[in-house]
């Protein structure tokens, strides 16, 4: 009688991992890659992602739709208007205590109130809260990222209590003017950067595209370097010329005691 020996090796059963929100996903994709690489055409997106470029349009114009993607004026490529963040230990701390603040503060002023984080040198918003009976006409969306030339009020704000004016040195700098973008000397950005220090807030030259200006006021941590900048988004009248000093004070009380919270706990 013969015997044969089966060599029954473990079969090992596979399951495809299959995304849930395959659309959320690819839509995520084309943000990261705009973000990362800068303004694309869709054929350079089509390229990258590997996808079909039919597939491609459809999410350009559904993140299109959504403000977080824009089409160039007259051109073929798309540019990010925002980037995607990790959000990391600090991050979820700031917001879990500046929480009770800022609703308090956007009630009080009655206009936007946001919080923006300072990592190595730069400054994104992580937070905003609007108020409940005006409209919103703020465009910021979390993740934005400020750039280091606009000498803005959050710009003046980490220089004057962080970076120093040593950054200015090779960078040509500007500032919103009545809606319009304006070049600015480095003299007249380390002006405002010093007068934001004198002040102990930062406040725009001028209302932006959207007629918005920002009050901003700085976040410590215990050691005194700076964690945060805490800021109103103003919708103002191109007439409007006065501050509303109230609105000052009350924003600096605020951000002194968010400072006092984050000293004590982070």
């Amino acid at each position: 009688m013969l015997y044969y020996r089966l060599n029954m090796e473990p079969v090992i059963a596979t399951m495809k991992s299959t995304d849930p929100a395959p659309a959320l996903t690819r839509g995520l994709k084309i943000i990261h890659i705009l973000a990362n690489d800068g303004m694309c055409t869709l054929g350079q997106l089509a390229e990258t992602t590997g996808w079909p470029k039919s597939s491609v349009l459809r999410l350009l114009r559904s993140l299109e739709m959504g403000g977080y993607v824009e089409r160039e004026e007259g051109g073929r490529r798309y540019r990010g208007l925002v980037k995607l963040q990790t959000v990391n230990g600090d991050v979820a701390a700031l917001k879990r205590l500046a929480a009770g603040a800022m609703q308090k503060l956007c009630k009080a002023a009655g206009h936007t109130v946001e919080l923006h984080h300072f990592r190595h040198g730069r400054v994104s918003l992580i937070e905003r809260i609007e108020p409940l009976d005006t409209e919103v006409t703020v465009r910021m969306r979390i993740g934005y990222e400020r750039e280091v030339e606009e000498i803005d009020a959050l710009m003046q704000v980490v220089a004057a209590h962080e970076l120093g004016i040593h950054f200015l040195n090779n960078q040509q700098s500007w500032v919103w003017a009545d809606g319009k973008q304006v070049e600015i000397s480095k003299e007249k950005a380390a002006g405002l950067i010093e007068q934001a220090d004198i002040n102990g807030y930062g406040i725009d030259s001028g209302y932006n595209y959207g007629g918005v200006m920002r009050i901003a006021v700085p976040i410590y941590r215990l050691d005194q370097s700076l964690i945060a900048v805490l800021a109103i988004a103003q919708v103002c009248h191109p007439t409007m010329r006065n501050l509303d000093q109230a609105m000052i004070r009350s924003l600096k009380r605020i951000g002194n005691q968010l400072s006092d919270k984050v000293s004590q706990t982070m």
